[in-house]
Formats: C-alpha cells, sequence, structure tokens
C-alpha cells in the first residue's frame, strides 16, 4: 500500500511544482492602425477601398468586437485632381465616371480618421503588352490498372504566354470554362479552374521568352451544348506581386517548425495593400 502512495504523491508534486502564477507582466502598447486594401484596374467600372482597424494580439481579446475606426474619409488623387469616395457599409467605392483610370498614371489614397489615424499609399497602374497567350488542350484516357477497360478521360491544358522583353514584368492568371446546357438550372455555367501552384509570378530570368505557366483540368465538354476556356492574364504592378506571393508563403502557425512569411503592406502610416493592375484575355472554345 505504500508504494501506491508514494508515486501518487510524487506525481502531486511535480504537477504542483509546474505551476506558476505570472505577475506584474507589463504586455505591449498596443497601436491602433488603419488597414487599407484596394485593388484598381481601368477595366472595372466599380473600385472597393476597404477600410478597417489592425486587432490586438494581448490582453482582454473579444474576436466579434472590432477594433472602432472612427469617421473615415478616402480621398482619391490623380495628381491634378482629387475626389472623395463613397462611403457604403462595406467600405468605400467610386465609379469610372468619377476617376478615369490610365496605365502609365499613379494614383494616392489618403485615408483619414477623426481619432487621428491617418494612412496613404499610391499605386502606378502598369502599362497591358503583348503576351501571346497560348494555350494546348489534351485528353488522356486513365484506367485503374486492374487490365479492365474501366477508367475516366481526364480533360486538360497547357497554358503558356510569351513575356515581354526589355522590361521587369509581373504577371498572374485566372481560367474559368464556360458551359452551355440547357438541361443546367441556369447557364451559361462559369466553373472556376483551380491550379496549384502559385497564380503570380514574374519574367525574373526569362525575359522575353516563352513561359510555361500551369497545366490546368477542365471538365468534359462532351455532353454541352458548348464549352469554351477563358484565360485572363493580369500585368500586374510590383506591389500586386510582392503582397500576394507574401500571401502564397505565409503560415499561421500550424506547425511551429515553419518558418513565418510576414504580410506585406505598402501602406504609409497604416497596414494592408494598395495596388494595380490591367487584364489581357483568351476565350478557346473547345466545342
Amino acid at each position: 500500500m505504500k508504494r501506491l502512495i508514494i508515486p501518487v504523491l510524487l506525481i502531486i508534486i511535480l504537477i504542483s511544482a509546474c505551476e506558476r502564477d505570472v505577475n506584474n507582466v507589463k504586455l505591449p502598447e498596443f497601436e491602433k492602425k488603419l488597414v487599407v486594401n484596394s485593388f484598381i484596374s481601368p477595366r472595372d467600372t466599380l473600385s472597393f477601398v476597404s477600410v478597417t482597424s489592425n486587432k490586438r494580439l494581448y490582453g482582454i481579446l473579444d474576436p466579434m468586437e472590432a477594433e472602432k475606426v472612427g469617421n473615415v474619409s478616402v480621398i482619391l488623387s490623380d495628381g491634378t485632381r482629387e475626389i472623395n469616395l463613397t462611403k457604403t457599409e462595406d467600405g468605400f467605392i467610386f465609379r469610372r465616371k468619377d476617376m478615369l483610370l490610365e496605365e502609365g498614371k499613379t494614383y494616392t489614397l489618403n485615408v483619414n480618421s477623426d481619432l487621428g489615424l491617418q494612412a496613404k499609399a499610391s499605386a502606378t497602374i502598369p502599362f497591358r503588352r503583348p503576351v501571346h497567350i497560348e494555350i494546348d488542350t489534351s485528353r488522356v484516357f486513365i484506367d485503374y490498372g486492374d487490365g479492365t477497360v474501366n477508367g475516366w478521360w481526364e480533360f486538360k491544358f497547357d497554358l503558356f504566354i510569351t513575356d515581354y522583353p526589355g522590361e521587369a514584368n509581373y504577371y498572374s492568371f485566372v481560367c474559368n470554362q464556360v458551359l452551355y446546357n440547357s438541361e443546367y438550372s441556369y447557364y451559361p455555367y462559369n466553373y472556376n479552374i483551380q491550379f496549384w501552384e502559385s497564380s503570380v509570378f514574374s519574367d525574373k530570368g526569362k525575359d522575353g521568352e516563352r513561359m510555361f505557366l500551369s497545366t490546368l483540368h477542365y471538365m468534359n465538354p462532351s455532353g454541352d451544348d458548348s464549352s469554351s476556356l477563358v484565360i485572363y492574364i493580369l500585368h500586374t504592378d510590383k506591389d500586386y506581386y510582392t503582397y500576394h506571393h507574401a500571401l502564397d508563403n505565409y503560415s499561421s502557425g500550424g506547425d511551429p517548425f515553419t518558418e513565418i512569411s510576414p504580410a506585406y503592406s505598402n501602406i504609409e502610416g497604416g497596414l494592408g495593400i494598395f495596388a494595380s493592375y490591367v487584364v489581357d484575355s483568351l476565350v478557346f472554345k473547345v466545342k
């Protein structure tokens, strides 16, 4: 009986020894900042600017309660004229008729709050360059490997562009498949094609070259009335590329041994991103 009591007492002593009350710890002082997010393009008839606040990391945290930003005003300038953006429930907006966005031109956001918070950022819209979008489609039968004829067909395409030479270029891409079929509850059906690789890239080390972007899978078009692949190539500024590249490498700490990639910000006096892009596209009919 004594042999059983001694180990139990030892465990209780060890657990108690691990507990410590920490007093007089000074937490880092929270510095409230405006968080601004906006991506502008000449192709958009309506542009959106989000304005929020950063969140506390220490002290009493309430995930349901956001930090107050006060009454905020947002001004957009093209260097010669200014406009006040319209406030909505989700942020601020301006329309093409309010401020015409032009390639090669620099636009500046000035954000001010009556709580004394300020933020500023500029973005220069890149020029849209010819990139000669190309796709090679293929159909491959995948069998089960059991010696039977059972299996399925995979439909895929290889995506290429040719970089515009003589300058640093930054890109992103989006791909959709548009299906027309009267048996669908609604049509056309717009299917967003997923890809595993990063959607942002640059021409570093490949200036002027034909560049392979990705092999993407699309839906079997045989049962549809018609089907097209729509490829969007975004010519972006460097800040757009850097921000999304940082997001691709971001780790929220699921693996404690993973190196954390900090979020990129180009907002002066605040946090967030203000960047720009132009769009080139190709529609390829597969049926």
